[in-house]
């Protein structure tokens, strides 16, 4: 499993101390409480060895860049936007500005610009529970990911191209001469592979997705709107910011901040 652990971060922090200067802290309040819900890495070890399973935990901090092309005012308000403050900003309704200015001089002086982008450590705890003895030294069932596949009807290989390959900017791979009489296309992009196959009576996926990762959300979104993908924001994972759309096809895709 694995949960945020940047509740004592700036973001955070700066967050209930507004709060509890506004004229309506008392409605803020168990709505902040409530985010801190969240343990340690020692909680967690704790935790998974008293259900009796072998037990790690390790924390880590990943550095990401925030609107490294400086078109936006306050990158870190717009990450939170998604995440801790929506809760917040669902109570204050219309009277959210009240709130959000004082917020907003504060992460600035938290966070400032520097010449790559905005520098926003955001720190994640990780626990792996194991029953005592599971495949001791064996070899894992499964190692890795290969690659994901989509449908499409035969002759839509040019919308998949427009989206996973112009929209997204993933190069299109060579398909093996055996299979490319099939029709469809593969895309790379980093470590992510998307195989993109004809299905007979073709139906998009509504529900199954894959979920990709992007170095540069908001970028996606904004390329997504702009050719009229529908994009919608979710944070219903803590700590997350992702988006879904569909691609050209109709099938249903995922993408996360990396």
């Amino acid at each position: 499993m694995q949960a945020p652990a940047n509740l004592d971060a700036p973001s955070h922090a700066l967050m209930r101390e507004v709060a509890a200067d506004h004229p309506r802290a008392a409605e803020l309040a168990p709505v902040l409480d409530r985010s801190r819900a969240s343990g340690s890495a020692t909680d967690y070890l704790r935790l998974l060895t008293a259900s009796g399973l072998e037990t790690d935990a390790w924390e880590t901090t990943y550095l990401h860049v925030l609107d490294p092309a400086g078109t936006q005012e306050d990158p870190v308000l717009e990450w939170v936007r998604g995440t801790g403050l929506r809760p917040v900003l669902e109570v204050l309704g219309d009277d959210a500005q009240s709130l959000l200015a004082p917020y907003r001089e504060r992460l600035r002086s938290a966070y400032p610009r520097e010449p790559h982008g905005v520098p926003f450590p955001f720190r994640r705890v990780f626990a792996v529970g194991r029953r005592p003895g599971a495949r001791d030294g064996a070899a894992p069932l499964v190692v890795g990911l290969d690659h994901v596949q989509v449908s499409c009807a035969a002759g839509d290989e040019g919308r998949a191209r427009a989206f996973y390959g112009e929209l997204l900017g993933m190069a299109e791979l060579p398909k093996p001469p055996v299979l490319a009489v099939r029709g469809g296309c593969w895309f790379r992009s980093g470590s992510a592979v998307v195989h993109v196959g004809v299905e007979p009576d073709f139906s998009p996926a509504r529900k199954a997705h894959p979920c990709l990762l992007s170095g540069d959300l908001d970028e996606v979104a904004r390329r997504l709107t702009m050719v009229g993908h529908y994009v919608t924001w979710d944070d219903a994972i803590p700590g997350v910011r992702r988006l879904h759309t569909h691609d050209g096809m109709g099938n249903r895709v995922e993408i996360q901040q990396a």
